[in-house]
C-alpha cells in the first residue's frame, strides 16, 4: 500500500516568499518546501516565475476559475431545430 499523500491547498504570497528565501538560504529544496509547507512541485511552478520576475512574479498568479469547461455552443448542440413540443418536455424532465 502507498503512503498517503498530504495534500496542500492554495498557497499565500508569504508561503511563497518563505519558500524562496529559504532555498535561497540554505540551497535545498525539501527543507524549503518542508519550512513553507509546499509540495516540491508547486515549488518548481513558482521558480519558474521567480526566477523570470524576482519576488514580484510570486504575488500574482493565474485565475483560479475552471479553464477548457465543455460547455456546447446553441448551434452545436443543434438547438436551432428544437421543436417547442421537446423544449417544453426537457425543461420539465419529461423523457
Amino acid at each position: 500500500m502507498s503512503p498517503k499523500r498530504t495534500y496542500y491547498g492554495f498557497t499565500t504570497f508569504q508561503q511563497r516568499k518563505l519558500l524562496f528565501e529559504t532555498w535561497e538560504e540554505t540551497g535545498k529544496i525539501t527543507l524549503a518546501c518542508k519550512k513553507a509547507h509546499v509540495s516540491r512541485g508547486l515549488f518548481y511552478y513558482w521558480k519558474a516565475r521567480f526566477d523570470e520576475k524576482g519576488y514580484g512574479g510570486l504575488e500574482e498568479f493565474e485565475s483560479r476559475a475552471a479553464h477548457k469547461l465543455n460547455k456546447k455552443g446553441i448551434r452545436s448542440v443543434g438547438y436551432e431545430k428544437l421543436t417547442p413540443q421537446m423544449i417544453f418536455c426537457r425543461k420539465n424532465a419529461i423523457f
